[in-house]
């Protein structure tokens, strides 16, 4: 449903990635990213710190206030 969901709606998708370093950085993860970013999907860069995993490394989902920041920033209309 959730799948279903995504793909009908046209507005802004954001997407905030948490995963380990090793599944971060695969080929296919990367590829998989582009092609999600070539369809417009925004994407907010996972951070670097401590992983579940036990692994310091970049990976860890970004600050929800960063995300949030991210977020308010793409819809912000500047006035001149």
């Amino acid at each position: 449903m959730v799948t279903s969901t995504l793909l009908a709606t046209e507005t802004p998708k954001f997407i905030a990635p948490a995963m380990n370093v090793h599944m971060y950085e695969n080929k296919r993860t990367q590829q998989n990213i582009n092609i999600l970013k070539e369809d417009g999907y925004h994407f907010i860069e996972p951070g670097s710190g401590f992983l579940a995993c036990g692994y310091v490394a970049k990976g860890r989902m970004e600050e929800p206030l960063q995300i949030v920041s991210v977020i308010d920033a793409h819809f912000k209309i500047v006035i001149v």
